[in-house]
């Protein structure tokens, strides 16, 4: 008990100092924090990976990218630890952020690897099973990005029953989110809603207005499936405007995709193409390319419907141009430059727009549709 003690005030000590170095930091461009760094390697403990990786998640649904970088700084930082404990522990969240990183910006592929690579760092604590039960909801949230949902389902609820083991309702309650937008892909609306309102309330309680925002987008995402307009509508309006009041920018142009789709189902193509337009656009700016090209297939099938072939045209090429740039998988940029081929002969169907978003969506492609699940 002493020792335990001991090392609680150690930890405590350094979480203050951290959040010192931290504060230090955010007033330099972030690829000068490592250099920057390298100069105090007294300060790099385990309580300043933590901090760091902290700081990385403030950029994970709107720059995804700049949280790449302040998480390849805590890796470093991870790795340089003397304690074998504390370094598996750093390295094993540092991989699970990186993973989280990865899956907002649509490479899926790398998020599973960099979930792997955790569990290998994890695995070595004295007892893990608390820990690995991150490194396994974060596996099912990729898994279910990639639309892989009948393998995302049981992990997801491993997690769940691991955090309740350990009294951990908080966690718990958030991954049932997840296994609720899972099962809400497979088809049960009504049990997928019962846990969102429950969540719902379960984290108004708990007065976090995050989780409050992303669970009315998830309950307005059910909403449009059942094609109920009013509720729909004015339940997107209140994620967009909690979101909006914390400054999560993407969250609210997730919700207006999802607003889009409603809109353009009920014949109001003019309102729905404007929400998708602008949803577009956000993702762009934040570098989220795979949702780029999902909104943006939504955008020129509306176009293609109407024979609008000029803008069709114009915005395939730009398409075309960003998944190059982007270095996307070439099947990627080849299924846009088809579509452009197709658009500049006029032979571009709807149905064609549908063939290349199913060809894109098997392990590539998030379905997440507005929804918050992690």
């Amino acid at each position: 008990m002493e020792e335990l003690r001991l090392r609680t005030e150690v930890r405590v000590r350094e979480q203050v100092e951290a959040e010192r170095t931290i504060a230090e930091l955010r007033d330099m461009p972030i690829g000068a924090w490592t250099p920057w760094l390298s100069r105090r390697t007294t300060e790099w403990t385990p309580g300043l990976v933590q901090a760091l990786l902290a700081e990385s998640r403030r950029y994970f649904n709107d720059t995804p990218a700049v949280a790449l970088k302040i998480i390849a700084t805590a890796e470093v930082i991870a790795a340089s630890l003397p304690n074998v404990f504390d370094r598996a522990e750093a390295q094993g969240n540092t991989e699970l952020q990186r993973a989280n990183a990865l899956r907002h910006l649509g490479r899926y592929h790398e998020a599973l690897a960099a979930t792997d690579a955790a569990y290998g760092f994890l695995a070595h604590l004295p007892m893990p099973a608390y820990d690995l039960a991150f490194a396994t909801w974060a596996k099912a949230t990729i898994l279910f990005s990639m639309t892989r949902f009948d393998e995302a389902l049981p992990l997801v609820r491993d997690a769940a029953e691991t955090f309740l083991v350990f009294q951990d309702i908080h966690h718990a309650r958030r991954a049932r989110v997840l296994e609720a937008s899972i099962v809400c892909e497979q088809g049960d609306l009504t049990r997928a809603e019962r846990v969102y309102e429950e969540s719902l309330e379960f984290f108004k309680a708990e007065s976090d207005p995050e989780m409050e925002a992303r669970l009315l987008a998830n309950l307005a995402d059910v909403a449009v499936r059942r094609d109920d307009v009013q509720r729909a509508r004015s339940l997107a309006a209140e994620a967009t405007r909690l979101f909006t009041e914390f400054d999560r920018p993407s969250e609210a142009a997730r919700v207006r995709w999802s607003l889009g789709h409603l809109l353009i189902r009920r014949g109001a193509l003019d309102a729905g193409l404007e929400e998708l337009q602008g949803a577009a656009h956000e993702f762009e700016r934040r570098g989220m390319t795979s949702a780029v090209g999902e909104v943006s297939l939504d955008v020129l099938e509306i176009h293609v419907a109407r024979q609008d072939w000029a803008e069709a045209e114009t915005l395939a090429r730009r398409l075309t141009d960003l998944f190059a740039a982007a270095g996307s998988p070439v099947h990627h940029a080849q299924a846009y430059a088809h579509l452009r081929e197709a658009i500049l002969n006029r032979s571009a169907t709807v149905e064609l727009i549908g063939e290349i978003r199913e060809s894109l969506a098997p392990g590539e492609s998030a379905s997440e549709f507005g929804r918050s699940v992690f």
